[in-house]
């Protein structure tokens, strides 16, 4: 079995040889600038937070009902 490594944008194994990721279609070799990392955090941080406020509201939902 060849050799894997991890992209750094999407986390799954891919090929050591790989230059391009075939699951994200990035370059998983790509260190990003903290610019495109502090995005990743705020994107992470928006989908987190969305899905509380969507589980609080279906708890309030169906308490109510």
């Amino acid at each position: 079995m060849s050799e894997m490594k991890e992209c750094c944008y999407c986390n799954m194994d891919i090929p050591s040889k790989a230059r391009i990721c075939p699951y994200c279609g990035n370059d998983p070799d790509y260190i990003g600038s903290d610019a495109h990392k502090s995005r990743k955090n705020a994107e992470k941080f928006f989908l987190i937070m969305l899905a509380f406020f969507i589980t609080v509201a279906c708890l309030i939902f169906a308490m109510g009902a």
